[in-house]
């Protein structure tokens, strides 16, 4: 972006952000929301610093990309044998994508038994995280496209060498899913525990972003309960989504998988 503050390169190439190759456009977004929201000039950087890594910080996951990457060159391609094992243990290595893996089967032939019946099928997993690993569990109709999105780079990168290595038809977009929506026609789309992080990063923003979606067909899903599992957020969760769909005329059923709330949302 032209004229950028000069902190703004810093914060992107600082040590703590730099190897997830995040989106530069997120950071033009949040100053375009403080300084709506009448921030002193003077006090814009805090502020945006103060959004970036509460957006960020779930990103700051235990991985080192680097090391996965060269882990996945040395796996021959259609390899399933070692690249299935790979898939898990990434997925295993953060956090979301862990708590599922108990009910991977059980989540995901839910999903997949309310697809359309249609050939050539496309879904479009927004703000995937490592989700797009699990690609052999979810139960997808032969043919299927699959479009993953997400904030980071270097996962991104990751994904892509993945579904390269399985010869698959699907794709890996680095993209901010809030600055640049998604709007090509769809069958179904995924939103995976992320709409609680995207309302605080800014109130309203489910609502906006299902409205945009061009899908007769969302999955939504949200944490039923912390990380800890002390605290319940069914109600809390669910309380997000009845707002995001209030006065539209849809549909909304709601099911619970382990730790995780599944709403089905039919337009």
């Amino acid at each position: 972006m032209a004229n950028s503050p000069a902190w703004v390169n810093k914060v992107l190439g600082s040590k703590k952000y730099k190897a997830l190759a995040l989106n530069e456009e997120t950071i033009h977004d949040l100053i375009r929301q403080v300084e709506a929201d009448g921030i002193p000039a003077k006090q814009v950087e805090k502020a945006v610093r103060e959004k970036y890594h509460n957006i960020v910080a779930p990103y700051l996951e235990d991985v080192d990309y680097q090391a996965a990457m060269l882990e996945l060159d040395q796996i021959s391609d259609h390899d399933i044998t070692r690249l299935y094992p790979f898939a898990e243990k990434m997925l295993r290595a953060h956090t979301s994508t862990n708590e599922r893996m108990e009910i991977l089967d059980e989540f995901y032939g839910h999903i997949a038994g309310q697809f359309p019946e249609k050939n050539e099928l496309t879904i479009a997993d927004l703000a995937c995280a490592m989700n797009p690993l699990a690609i052999q569990w979810m139960q997808l109709p032969q043919g299927c496209e699959f479009l993953a999105y997400d904030l980071n780079g270097a996962r991104i990168a990751l994904i892509n060498c993945y579904f390269q290595k399985l010869a698959i038809n699907a794709q890996a977009i680095h993209a901010d899913i809030l600055v640049d929506t998604p709007n090509e026609p769809v069958d179904a789309v995924f939103f995976f525990k992320e709409a609680h992080r995207f309302e605080q990063r800014q109130k309203g923003s489910t609502r906006k972003l299902l409205r945009q979606i061009n899908a007769p067909l969302i999955f939504v899903s949200l944490p039923s309960r912390n990380m800890t599992g002390r605290h319940d957020l069914k109600l809390k969760h669910t309380k997000i989504m009845q707002e995001a769909i209030k006065d539209m005329d849809w549909q909304m059923q709601i099911n619970e998988f382990g730790k995780e709330l599944l709403f089905t949302i039919r337009k």
